[in-house]
């Protein structure tokens, strides 16, 4: 008798019960869910993190372009250069000829002109 009690009780056990619940199932899709959500905001840290990396040795390098063109300017500029510059594209320095002379007293003065008079 004692084994037909036995016997009954498991039958009953599993008829009622099913291997996987609805909440376990429920659980387990949480937690793949959440360890998803967790995976994807560190693939995204990581990219982040490359992105801010490859933006960094981007502005160094522009940093370091900048101060090469600010030197050259500085050099473009100085008188020396500019001399060099001016007699390589044909300037000339003025002779005497080029210079004319303006006397305060044959100048008049317009609002939108200037007339000078020749000696």
């Amino acid at each position: 008798m004692g084994h037909a009690k036995a016997l009954s009780s498991r039958e009953k056990v599993k008829s009622d019960k099913p291997a996987v619940s609805t909440w376990h199932i429920i659980i387990i899709l949480v937690i793949v869910a959440l360890a998803l959500f967790y995976v994807r905001f560190k693939v995204e840290g990581l990219r982040i993190g490359y992105d801010i990396s490859r933006n960094n040795r981007a502005a160094n390098e522009l940093r370091r372009e900048k101060r090469i063109l600010e030197s050259e300017f500085m050099m473009a500029k100085s008188p020396d250069k500019l001399e060099a510059m001016a007699l390589g594209l044909g300037f000339k320095y003025p002779t005497q000829e080029d210079t004319i002379y303006i006397n305060e007293s044959n100048v008049a003065m317009d609002d939108k002109t200037v007339v000078s008079g020749k000696e």
